[in-house]
């Protein structure tokens, strides 16, 4: 199976705490950051589960996140 590098950005926005993909645009949102890394593993697995299901190469069809988290802003 090939494996693959990705970066993840954790800020607080709010009350909450985001965790964005740096390389493709997936997120998640969670209140701590225990229940964030939760939550961000779960939605990446689901995204990888369901390209294979579907027969496409995971991270395939995701785009790029907005530029502000590329540009390390």
């Amino acid at each position: 199976m090939e494996q693959k590098q990705i970066r993840v950005l954790i800020q607080p926005e709010g009350n909450c705490y985001i965790a964005q993909c740096l390389e493709y645009d997936i997120a998640a949102q969670a209140p701590n950051i225990p229940k964030l890394i939760t939550r961000f593993v779960r939605t990446l697995s689901g995204h990888v589960i369901l390209a294979k299901q579907h027969g496409d190469q995971p991270f395939s069809k995701l785009s790029t996140p907005p530029s502000y988290f590329a540009e390390g802003k």
